[in-house]
């Protein structure tokens, strides 16, 4: 699937923003964004990307995988109160996802975007936890 110029300025617009991650480590923060970048791809409004982002940045889970699923949670409930329909299901890879996950992240689907890497927000600015 090739990025259309919107979502290339959508998806960059994210990793831009460094208060969507900044109480993430580095590892939840790319998995975080990596699943945000899946939902732009498929359409998804990215306002409603970027706010389901920040309530999983600041909802005080850790973990790649529990905070896509909030993040998912999140999304899904703006979506139905929108009257859209559900985003699309989405799990992190295994490569994305850290050892402190559920057992569970082991079975995810592994969904790759079809699109080039972005630039991510230089380590220093992150916490490291």
């Amino acid at each position: 699937m090739k990025l259309t110029a919107k979502q290339r300025m959508q998806i960059e617009q994210l990793h831009e923003r460094e208060s969507l991650t900044d109480n993430l480590t580095d590892t939840d923060a790319q998995a975080l964004l990596k699943w945000a970048e899946q939902q732009i791809l498929s359409k998804t409004p990215a306002e409603l990307v970027t706010a389901a982002v920040n309530a999983a940045n600041t909802s005080g889970i850790q973990g790649a995988q529990a905070l896509v699923t909030q993040a998912s949670s999140f999304l899904n409930n703006q979506l139905a109160a929108r009257g859209m329909s559900a985003a699309p299901k989405s799990t992190l890879s295994a490569e994305t996802s850290s050892s402190s996950d559920s057992p569970a992240s082991d079975q995810a689907a592994r969904t790759e975007p079809q699109s080039p890497p972005l630039r991510a927000r230089p380590a220093s600015k992150r916490k490291k936890k």
